[in-house]
């Protein structure tokens, strides 16, 4: 089975998929994943280094809380980023790398799988302000036609 993952509603009515699942407070029939699984996360992201707009593939996710690291699965061509996982919303960091945040990849990477893909996209430069401003319809065209591409190859 193939399970679409987004944290925020704003992110999961912009997916054009079946089986797609929306985490955090607000869950809606959150499924028992397993080995045999395929997961995409698909949503937004924070970056003190990377240009608004910017569509990313995290290879791997760090829990900010745990320092637990979590290997993603690469399949798209986009750069490819370290994605740190916290439990609230990051507007400073210490950490100098090109890297982006979020609050969901480390906890989706922690549920069985077969693979595990991710797209983000960088909406805001760790400022709650803009991330909340931000929602642009002709990036999600772009990552609908990818994780398309993504459907096709487990079919």
């Amino acid at each position: 089975m193939i399970y679409y993952f987004m944290a925020m509603e704003k992110e999961f009515n912009k997916v054009k998929a079946d089986n797609k699942y929306l985490i955090g407070m607000n869950a809606i029939n959150m499924p028992q994943t397993t080995s045999d699984d395929i997961i995409i996360n698909v949503g937004y992201c924070g970056s003190s280094h990377l240009k608004i707009g910017t569509v990313v593939e995290p290879l791997e996710a760090i829990n900010i809380d745990t320092g637990v690291k979590y290997s993603i699965d690469p399949i798209f061509n986009k750069p490819h980023y370290t994605c740190y996982t916290s439990s609230v919303f990051v507007e400073e960091t210490d950490i100098t790398e090109q890297c982006i945040f979020d609050m969901e990849l480390a906890k989706i990477a922690a549920l069985p799988h077969k693979k595990l893909y991710s797209l983000k996209i960088v909406s805001d430069n760790l400022d709650e302000d803009a991330f909340d401003a931000y929602d642009p319809d002709e990036v999600w065209v772009e990552i609908n036609e990818l994780i398309s591409t993504v459907v096709k190859l487990h079919q």
